[in-house]
C-alpha cells in the first residue's frame, strides 16, 4: 500500500469515527454515557476523538479522582500521546460540569500553556449541553480566571 492510500484509509477511519460520534451523542444512551464517562464526554465533546488502550487506562485513573477514589495521580507517557487534552482540557471540563462547586487549578511550566487550557475548558464548559444547570458567571468569563 503507498502513503496516498495509507493516508486516504486513516482519513476515512477518522470520518467514519466522527459520524458515529455524531449518531451516538443523539441517543438517549450517549447522552447519558457522555455525562457518566469520561471517554463518553471526550467523544461528545470532540467529534472524531479517538479512542486507544492507554487513553482508556488514564480515562479510568481520571475516572477514579473525580469519584475520590484517588487523591494524587502521576501520569508518565511519551510525548504526543493524548495526555495533556485528556488531563488538561476534557478532564477538568468534565470534572467541573459533575462538580460545579469544586475548583481546578491549572499548571505549566509555561504560562501561556496554562492559559491556553484554561480557555479550551472554559469554553467547553460555556458550550456543553450535557448539563443545563452548569452556567458560567455572566461576570466572570476571563480565560486565566472564570467562574
Amino acid at each position: 500500500m503507498n502513503a496516498e492510500a495509507i493516508a486516504l484509509e486513516a482519513a476515512l477511519r477518522i470520518k467514519a469515527h466522527q459520524l458515529r460520534d455524531a449518531e451516538l451523542a443523539k441517543t438517549a444512551g450517549g447522552r447519558e454515557r457522555a455525562q457518566n464517562t469520561l471517554n463518553g464526554f471526550c467523544h461528545w465533546t470532540f467529534p472524531g476523538y479517538l479512542d486507544s488502550p492507554h487513553l482508556d487506562m488514564l480515562d479510568s485513573a481520571l475516572e477514579d479522582v473525580e469519584a475520590g477514589r484517588c487523591d494524587r495521580l502521576m501520569v508518565f507517557m511519551p510525548p504526543r500521546h493524548g495526555k495533556s487534552e485528556k488531563i488538561s482540557v476534557r478532564f477538568p471540563a468534565w470534572y467541573l460540569c459533575r462538580n460545579p462547586h469544586k475548583k481546578i487549578i491549572s499548571e505549566s511550566y509555561d504560562d501561556d500553556l496554562a492559559t491556553e487550557w484554561g480557555r479550551q475548558v472554559r469554553n467547553i464548559v460555556h458550550t456543553q449541553s450535557l448539563y443545563p444547570t452548569v452556567r458560567l458567571a455572566a461576570d466572570s468569563k476571563a480565560k486565566a480566571l472564570w467562574h
